[in-house]
């Protein structure tokens, strides 16, 4: 968790004449803000790529697989774009999936160091694509737990995304036989 950037650091500082890329989650790179100081400092030419789910979606997904309602697992994000800016970084934000192309054409085309805030929906799935039956069952623990203490909201959220995300795999039509966005819009 939150290696993204200080790896890229290193691999920028090691090989200069290279692009490094950074593919951030919005709780990793909150956890390393000050390292945005250390890329602008040192004028690293690093592109930061921020999925912002605002979401510590790895622990949340941990928890459901091993039968704990999910606590503590939602952020409060700033707007990246504007914080990157504030250390004289190029920041970009996008809301989306249409804007994201020339997002990522304008931070490459910049010479000096850019990060680029992508909203990304809440809940899209990150159990593991074959879970174990232990998984299975913790996830519906944690699901029937969330239910019974009235969370129920939480469920049909999860329930949606899952199906959204379904309808993304190649040869698989979205209700209504049309693919959705990547991107809520």
């Amino acid at each position: 968790m939150a290696n993204a950037m200080p790896q890229a650091i290193g691999a920028q500082l090691a090989y200069p004449g290279r692009q490094v890329v950074a593919m951030c989650g919005d709780g990793g790179l909150t956890m390393l803000l000050g390292d945005l100081s250390t890329i602008t400092t040192y004028d690293l030419p690093i592109k930061i790529i921020v999925f912002d789910n605002g979401l510590l979606d790895m622990v949340h997904w941990e928890m459901l697989s091993e039968g704990v309602e999910p606590y503590e697992t939602d952020l409060e994000n700033p707007d990246f774009a504007k914080l990157a800016g504030s250390y004289a970084m190029l920041g970009i934000g996008v809301d989306r999936h249409d804007d994201v192309p020339a997002a990522l054409t304008q931070a490459f085309e910049h010479s000096g160091p850019a990060l680029v805030s992508i909203k990304t929906a809440g809940l899209a799935a990150g159990m593991p694509q074959y879970p174990s039956w232990e998984q299975t069952k913790g996830f519906a623990s944690a699901t029937a737990k969330l239910i019974w203490h009235g969370h129920a909201d939480q469920v049909v959220d999860l329930a949606k995304e899952s199906v959204r995300d379904v309808a993304q795999l190649p040869g698989v039509p979205a209700p209504g036989g049309t693919r959705d966005p990547v991107l809520p819009v």
